[in-house]
C-alpha cells in the first residue's frame, strides 16, 4: 500500500483536480464578494399610465428613496414599452402604474368610509424578466416589490389617520383592505418555464460525480496493478 502512495502517475490526477478547485475557488470569490458593487447596474423600469396625480406621487417618493444610488431607473411612456423592453434583455423588471390607479384607490377610501364590505384593492402591476438568472430576478423582484408594498403601507397609514380623525369606526370585513388597499401583480414577460433558472444544482451534481470518477477510477487502476503484481 505504502507504494501506491509512491506512485506519483496515479496520484497525479488528484493533485490536478485539487489544484483546478482552488483555482475555481479563487475564481469564484471575487464575484460573491463584489455582489454590492454591482448593484448599480440593475436596470429598472417604472410606467406611470395614472390619469391621476397619485401615479405622481410614486414616481416623486422613487426618485427621492432611489436616487440611481443602487439602480438604473428609467421611466417608459407606456406597459407595451416596458414589456418590449424586457423582452429584449434592456431591463431586469418594470413596475407599472395603471391608468385606474388613482381612481381604483379612491373607491377603496369610499368603500372604507361608507363601511360597505364589497371593496378590492388597486392593482400595481410587476414585470419580471425571468430570463436572466435567479439572482438578478430575484433582486427585481424583491426591489419593484419593496417599492410597490411602502406605497401600499403609506396609503394605509393615510386612510388610518382620517378614520382616527373623524372617528370612525371600521366594517371588521374591512381590516385586510385597510391594511392592504394596494395590490401586487406580479407577471413574468418571456413565458418561461417554472422551473428554470432554480439553482446551481445540475452545476453542483455533474462537478461532483467527475470529482468522484476520477478519484474512483483511480484508486481501481491502483488496486489492478497491485493485484497483477505490479505493485508488491
Amino acid at each position: 500500500m505504502n507504494q501506491l502512495f509512491k506512485l506519483s502517475s496515479s496520484w497525479f490526477p488528484i493533485w490536478l483536480i485539487s489544484l483546478l478547485m482552488l483555482v475555481m475557488v479563487f475564481v469564484y470569490l471575487p464575484i460573491f464578494k463584489g455582489a454590492k458593487q454591482n448593484m448599480s447596474d440593475v436596470p429598472l423600469i417604472i410606467v406611470n399610465e395614472d390619469k391621476g396625480k397619485i401615479g405622481d406621487a410614486i414616481l416623486l417618493n422613487l426618485i427621492e428613496k432611489q436616487n440611481g444610488n443602487s439602480f438604473k431607473w428609467k421611466v417608459d411612456e407606456n406597459r407595451e414599452d416596458a414589456f418590449n423592453d424586457i423582452r429584449n434583455n434592456k431591463a431586469y423588471g418594470a413596475l407599472i402604474i395603471p391608468s385606474d390607479y388613482s381612481k381604483n384607490l379612491g373607491e377603496v377610501h369610499d368603500t372604507l368610509l361608507s363601511g360597505l364590505t364589497n371593496g378590492q384593492p388597486a392593482d400595481l402591476e410587476v414585470l419580471l424578466n425571468e430570463g436572466i438568472g435567479q439572482t438578478a430576478t430575484m433582486i427585481a423582484s424583491n426591489t419593484l416589490q419593496t417599492v410597490a408594498l411602502s406605497t401600499s403601507k403609506e396609503i394605509s397609514s393615510q386612510f388610518k389617520e382620517e378614520l382616527l380623525q373623524k372617528g370612525m369606526s371600521l366594517a371588521p370585513e374591512n381590516a385586510s383592505l385597510l391594511d392592504n388597499p394596494v395590490k401586487i401583480v406580479s407577471t413574468n414577460v418571456l413565458g418561461l418555464p417554472v422551473n428554470l433558472n432554480k439553482g446551481m444544482t445540475p452545476f453542483v451534481m455533474a462537478l461532483i460525480s467527475s470529482i468522484t470518477g476520477m478519484l474512483g477510477a483511480n484508486m481501481i487502476h491502483g488496486y489492478l496493478l497491485r493485484s497483477n503484481g505490479t505493485l508488491t
